[in-house]
């Protein structure tokens, strides 16, 4: 059974996610706004729920509506048939909202219409109405407005598919999980991992980059881990598949392992983000094999070659104190620390990017939460160097 789908994603990586559903089987693959439209078969989207490393939720379409009033919107909704739609009847509900036309000007009370007409039809079946929860309800709807059409979904995910489960704390200023994925495929780093490349994050915070970077180096699947109501209740959901794909993706994993040769090191001046990194490590169970060190700038060596260096050094905008000054000891490291290497440096600006004092081979757009940043590809070596005039900071272009 073919289903029409919508993957939704933080902004920018659209084009990206589009790539990655139709790696997994997707149809019909369309990306727009902060998503991506696709088509695929009942049977393989819990496959691309366990393999998404972009995708934030996976909506099933239910149907488009015209909807002017509140009366268009319920009758929309009770038209639906939504006890057919979950393996046993639903304990309990999540519903959510966006958009408004003149007549339904408050979301809130679109949500509330929502959710009156689909607890109306399932008390007149069950004589018993679901618990309305925030998230993750065994029963888990979305409701979207735009040009008074109404477009209604079953979110199978219940939750974003970004939250992995192995960071039980974050630090002051964490990259979400997709966005570091996102980071490291525009880096090239699935392919320099197949090469053995090694991956080196100067200023690793809770590790994140990094972690993300073994999950593909060692073909992990994302969310092996992941629990929910919403997709263990949904009609097309099989138990003995999805332990199917576990087994399958445990046997890849297992296999990746012994051909990855290369090193994955993280330092940090922060002794608790270190903490953090490790503890976070151990719950993707990667041993040994990631190395977070409590450490300065000044004193961190690594390989003379195959290195590809990632970091996200702090903007001044949720980390304000003393930015400038790491952005000054991460160009001196890169200028006297490191041999031969290829880098991917989230900037805020062009100007923090000069500061760094290399030529850059490309640059894409990303958001980090609502702040626009730029990921700046460099090689780092003398070739590429610029040259700082006298009584600059920084050298330009």
């Amino acid at each position: 059974m073919t289903i029409e789908a919508f993957a939704t994603c933080p902004k920018q990586l659209e084009l990206l996610l589009k790539e990655e559903i139709l790696i997994l089987g997707g149809l019909e693959v369309k990306e727009a706004l902060a998503g991506v439209h696709f088509q695929m078969n009942a049977a393989d989207l819990p496959r691309l729920i366990m393999w998404s490393r972009l995708a934030n939720r996976i909506m099933v379409k239910l149907g488009g509506f015209q909807c002017r009033h509140k009366k268009d919107l319920y009758d929309a909704v009770s038209g639906i048939q939504w006890r057919s739609l979950c393996r046993q009847i639903p304990d309990t509900l999540s519903l959510r909202f966006s958009g408004t036309n003149p007549s339904l000007n408050n979301s809130h009370f679109s949500s509330q219409v929502m959710k009156d007409a689909v607890v109306d039809q399932l008390f007149t079946f069950y004589e018993q109405r679901p618990k309305v929860v925030k998230n993750d309800g065994h029963l888990s709807i979305y409701g979207h407005l735009r040009h008074n059409q109404l477009s209604l979904y079953q979110d199978i995910t219940g939750h974003s598919l970004h939250q992995r489960g192995y960071r039980s704390e974050n630090t002051l200023a964490p990259l979400k999980e997709n966005l570091a994925a996102a980071i490291l495929i525009r880096a090239g780093w699935p392919e320099k991992a197949r090469q053995h490349y090694h991956l080196i994050d100067p200023m690793c915070g809770s590790g994140t980059l990094l972690l993300e970077g073994w999950g593909m180096a060692t073909d992990l699947a994302p969310n092996k881990n992941y629990k929910s109501h919403a997709l263990f209740s949904w009609q097309h959901f099989n138990v003995n598949h999805w332990h199917q794909l576990l087994d399958e993706s445990e046997q890849r994993h297992q296999q990746a392992l012994q051909t990855y040769r290369g090193q994955i090191i993280g330092v940090d001046h922060h002794k608790k983000s270190i903490e953090m990194a490790q503890e976070n490590s151990q719950q993707l169970s990667a041993g040994d094999r990631i190395s977070f060190h409590y450490q300065t700038l000044d004193k961190f060596k690594i390989p003379p070659r195959n290195n590809l260096i990632v970091a996200n050094p702090p903007y001044g905008v949720r980390l304000q104190k003393n930015y400038l000054s790491s952005w000054r000891q991460l160009a001196h490291w890169l200028a006297n620390n490191v041999r031969q290497a290829q880098a991917a440096i989230l900037t805020p600006d062009e100007s923090l990017a000069w500061l760094l004092g290399y030529k850059e081979q490309a640059s894409y757009l990303f958001y980090n939460g609502r702040i626009p940043v730029q990921l700046r590809l460099m090689d780092i070596d003398k070739s590429n160097r610029l040259t700082v005039p006298d009584k600059q900071h920084f050298a330009l272009p």
